[in-house]
């Protein structure tokens, strides 16, 4: 009981030191407690901004997958009006050609101009096909138009500024 009573005399004169130790473990609990909070604010927002940009890079492939099948779209109809016009030629040209050149032995000559039957194939082809009459008399085939230039990449734009 003598020790009890011997803490309590010291507590009595130095009663500063408990309250300033209080003070210290309240300050600590407080500094604590306001960095445990602004953890939690920082990891909230961490986890928006994910969110954000995997929205933002979905958005961007989705636009880019939209591109591609675009061009895969015009590739594959430029691709069939060619097999088309090849198909057609081949089939409406080559046989009536094959069976004037058997039918006409003056075919041969390079002297004789072209039978009846092989101009009108010929004309038929040109009308059917993508080549056209020139004005000298000569066919005109226009190659395919080029593949239209790559739009340019878009990564390097944007807040970030990498």
């Amino acid at each position: 009981m003598r020790a009890l009573g011997t803490a309590f005399a010291l507590i009595g004169r130095h009663w500063r030191v408990p309250v300033a130790l209080a003070l210290a473990a309240a300050l600590a609990g407080v500094i604590a407690w306001v960095d445990h909070r602004a953890a939690r604010r920082t990891e909230a927002q961490l986890r928006a901004t994910q969110l954000m940009i995997e929205n933002r890079m979905r958005a961007d492939l989705r636009r880019s997958e939209a591109r591609l099948a675009g061009t895969i779209a015009a590739l594959a109809a430029d691709y069939e009006h060619s097999r088309t016009v090849i198909e057609r030629t081949r089939t409406i040209v080559q046989p009536t050609v094959t069976r004037e050149i058997v039918r006409e032995p003056r075919l041969s000559d390079p002297a004789a101009g072209l039978t009846p039957g092989l101009f009108d194939a010929i004309n038929r082809a040109r009308a059917t096909g993508a080549c056209a009459a020139a004005a000298a008399g000569g066919i005109r085939c226009p190659l395919p138009q080029p593949a239209p230039a790559r739009e340019p990449d878009d990564r390097g734009t944007g807040p970030q500024g990498h």
